[in-house]
Formats: C-alpha cells, structure tokens, sequence
C-alpha cells in the first residue's frame, strides 16, 4: 500500500511540473510541412518539432531528373516574444552547424487544419 502511495505522490509531482512548464513556455509539438512546387523542382521542408525544444527539419528536392536530395538537421528553437513589437511572436533556431536565426512566428488553424507559419511561409500540421 505504502508503495502505491509513493508512487501516486511520483506521478502527481510530475503531472504538476510537467503543466507547470506547459503553462510558462511556448512550445509547439508535431510535424508541420510547406512543399514549394517549381517548374523545375519541387521542395519540401518539414520541422518536426520535439519536447524540450528539440526541432528536425528535413529538406527535400526532388529535380526534374535526378535522385532526390534529403538534407536533415537537428537542433533546437525557442519562441519568444519579438523585442520590437511584444505583441507579436518570433522563433528562434539554432541548427547544428548553422548560427543562430530568427523569424516571425505565427499559428492557426484553417479549415479545420493546424498550421504554423515561419516568415510568411504555412507549414501546414502532418498527421
């Protein structure tokens, strides 16, 4: 019995921290993909977003001949709020082997599909 207590008194210690990091981060969980169609080429570039601000982001070019290029990134993001206009939000990346970037950040829902948009551009949620 002793055992089951502890043991309910772990889980609800997590439960509250991990609500606790819920309610003071922006943080966006899933893959969210944009797939820019050229005449030439077509590219898709997904961000997978993970727990504990840990991002993917997979960039596929398919040419019109050729074997398609795959080029996967691991890093991290953090979303903020833009130092110049506190209203609005931006995300910040910071890819292995790349310097730290930012870009305007939104997110919404369109006809009943979750998107996020990074500089102007929808990446729309992968299910």
């Amino acid at each position: 019995m002793k055992k089951t207590i502890k043991l309910l008194a772990v889980f609800m210690l997590v439960a509250m921290l991990s609500a606790s990091l819920v309610a003071c981060g922006n943080f966006i969980m899933g893959k969210y993909s944009y797939t820019l169609d050229a005449v030439i080429y077509e590219k898709t570039t997904t961000y997978e977003f993970g727990l504990f601000g840990n991002v993917t982001r997979t960039v596929v070019t398919e040419k019109f001949a050729g074997d398609p290029e795959t080029v996967v990134t691991e890093g991290k993001y953090e979303i903020v709020e833009d130092p110049k206009n506190p209203e609005q939000l931006i995300i910040a990346f910071e890819f292995e082997g790349e310097e730290r970037t930012t870009a305007s950040f939104v997110r919404g829902n369109e006809g009943g599909s979750q998107y996020i948009k990074i500089s102007g551009v929808e990446y729309f949620e992968v299910k």
